[in-house]
């Protein structure tokens, strides 16, 4: 094999190594994120089993506990996998360069060979005298030819000794994604074990729960018509801003109409620009609550759909709105407490469970301006804040929207 050859073939080895790093980068990130997550929920449930009437507030934690559990070693798997596939193909290139190493070796002593027969052949005085020989032509060959095999000899010495680097960096390599793998499948095994003491404690706190059914299923019933009031006047404000805004468009000239238009198209793009990017109205919020339809913790056959996401805070934490809008509305809800509605163009936020507002109705408000303070659950002693985006009269979910 010619040596540019190897090169080639070298450097495109090390170009998928180099993407494939990439994706171990993000795996690494990913495992690093789910391990922080784990300590939060640990936390957390140190505080809610220390709680009896917390029960049901730990059996949710837990379960987060589980599910990141799970994903957690499911991307130890992941990197497992790209360790020893990564591993198969360094083995390879590891292969290919000592057979390189050896050709090279072997076309080194040959061409010592060569060169030592060339200057065998030639007595000092002859190659002292081959510039001044009669037949120039064949002297200066004879020249060319002696220092192009020197030249080449240089030249063998230095791709060994570049391949033998090579071959030394692809070995060292090796051996730290061996250990790697050793610690990643440690890890495996340990999550594993915590794992399955989980699940068990969450068994454990499922029967626990199950013996005060009737308790549990009249604060689910409680909590689904409190829901549905929060929902009735959530539609209710969009209704009467909707017609508000037909109503404003027929006293209108055709110049305010355009006007006010534009400006509620310009409002709305801002709002949608920002879709993945919206700030979380709490400050060291965490999202314990879920949009949409999901199985009670206890009762799976009973099923709850949450119009919004329910954000666990700290104590006094300030409610911040997640975009520049307008206060179309500051009501109370049993249940859920104050809440302050927002409009912002074609979209609505609502932040509701508050203990104190800050704001009044028809007032602008800046992104990140404070609103109110989350109220404390007096059953639980937590602090969530339920939050909606609506766009019209459409629910959004709103995980796609906060960052």
């Amino acid at each position: 094999m010619k040596v540019r050859y190897l090169l080639i073939l070298i450097l495109m080895g090390l170009g998928a190594l180099h993407l494939s790093s990439q994706d171990r980068k993000n795996l690494e990130r990913k495992r690093k994120s789910l391990n922080y997550q784990i300590k939060k929920t640990s936390k957390l449930l140190q505080k809610t089993s220390s709680t009896r009437r917390a029960t049901l507030e730990e059996l949710k934690t837990l379960q987060q506990q589980i599910n990141s559990r799970k994903e957690l070693i499911n991307i130890i798997h992941e990197e497992i996998k790209e360790i020893d596939e990564k591993a198969e193909e360094k083995k390879l290139v590891i292969t290919a360069l000592e057979n390189d190493l050896e050709q090279l070796k072997l076309n080194y002593h040959q061409l010592l060979i060569s060169v030592y027969k060339t200057q065998m052949t030639q007595s000092p005085t002859q190659l002292a005298n081959l510039l001044i020989n009669k037949d120039l032509n064949k002297s200066a060959q004879q020249w060319a030819y002696l220092k192009q095999l020197h030249r080449q000899r240089h030249q063998q010495v230095s791709y060994i000794q570049a391949v033998q680097q090579l071959l030394n960096d692809k070995v060292k390599s090796l051996d730290e994604e061996k250990l790697n793998k050793s610690k990643l499948l440690a890890e495996e095994h340990e999550q594993q074990d915590v794992l399955s003491e989980s699940i068990a404690k969450k068994d454990e706190i499922i029967k626990s729960l199950k013996t005060k059914e009737a308790q549990l299923r009249q604060q689910i019933a409680k909590k689904e018509k409190a829901k549905q009031n929060l929902n009735k006047k959530i539609e209710s404000v969009i209704r009467s801003e909707i017609a508000a805004v037909k109503k404003a468009s027929r006293n209108y000239n055709s110049v305010q109409q355009n006007q006010s238009k534009q400006k509620s198209v310009k409002l709305s793009k801002d709002f949608v620009k920002n879709k993945g990017k919206l700030p979380m109205p709490v400050y060291k919020g965490r999202i314990v609550g879920h949009y949409g339809r999901q199985a009670h913790p206890v009762f799976e056959q009973v099923i709850t759909e949450n119009n919004g996401v329910d954000i666990k805070t700290t104590a006094n934490a300030s409610v911040k709105a997640v975009h520049a809008g307008e206060v179309v509305s500051v009501f109370t809800i049993p249940g859920y407490n104050k809440a302050v509605m927002l409009k912002h163009g074609d979209y609505y936020t609502t932040y509701s469970n508050l203990g104190q507002v800050s704001v009044k109705r028809g007032q602008k408000v800046q992104g990140k301006q404070k609103l109110g303070v989350v109220s404390k659950d007096a059953k639980t002693g937590n602090y969530i804040l339920h939050f909606e985006l609506w766009k019209g009269k459409n629910k959004e979910n709103p995980s796609h929207w906060l960052r």
